[in-house]
């Protein structure tokens, strides 16, 4: 029996007494918030926090950084269109900026410096580096510590990879493959003796 069949079954049932309206709780309800004790409880029992996440009527929820931590009750009272705020726990906050292209570049070869291809790890990696300021730092950070003198380099900064194929790969050749060969990680670093500047 589908959904639509039970509620016609339901008017046809018949009522004979008079339905008592619910009495709103006493105190403490928030109307559809529902009743506020447990939450404040929690809330008031934290200690001063840095980071807030506040929430309004009449916009999105805006994080908010306090230098020192504030307490629940300051946080409101900074901003007082706000109708209630949450502590965002440390690692989880909200970064400050989109992730720059440039900071994704340096992400991703660092990814490529240490082997990783799976796109799906990649894909996690910058989706936390979107979300986290911490995971951000993090990866910013080793991706500032790779070593520059590495002579390794990619496929797709070689000369000799054409449309995807590598021109110079040859049974017993320098590049020891069938002809025709498409390299299958064309942005992971390697030591290839056919290396050669891409002429401009």
């Amino acid at each position: 029996m589908g959904y639509l069949e039970q509620l016609k079954n339901l008017s046809k049932v018949q009522d004979d007494e008079p339905k008592k309206p619910n009495k709103p709780q006493s105190g403490g309800f928030l109307g559809f918030l529902g009743s506020s004790y447990p939450v404040l409880k929690n809330i008031h029992a934290a200690e001063a926090r840095q980071f807030w996440l506040l929430h309004f009527a009449d916009r999105e929820p805006l994080a908010v950084a306090f230098t020192p931590a504030a307490s629940h009750a300051e946080a409101l009272a900074s901003y007082p269109s706000a109708l209630a705020a949450e502590p965002i726990e440390p690692g989880r906050r909200q970064p400050g900026a989109p992730l720059a292209g440039d900071q994704e570049t340096e992400i991703r070869s660092w990814l490529a410096a240490i082997g990783e291809t799976d796109q799906e790890t990649i894909a996690e990696v910058l989706t936390r580096c979107r979300q986290d300021e911490d995971a951000r730092r993090y990866f910013l950070d080793r991706a500032g510590a790779i070593v520059t003198d590495d002579d390794r380099r990619c496929c797709n900064q070689c000369g000799n990879l054409r449309a995807g194929v590598c021109a110079i790969a040859s049974p017993g050749g320098v590049v020891s493959a069938i002809r025709g060969y498409r390299p299958a990680a064309q942005d992971a670093p390697r030591r290839c003796a056919g290396y050669a500047v891409i002429q401009k």
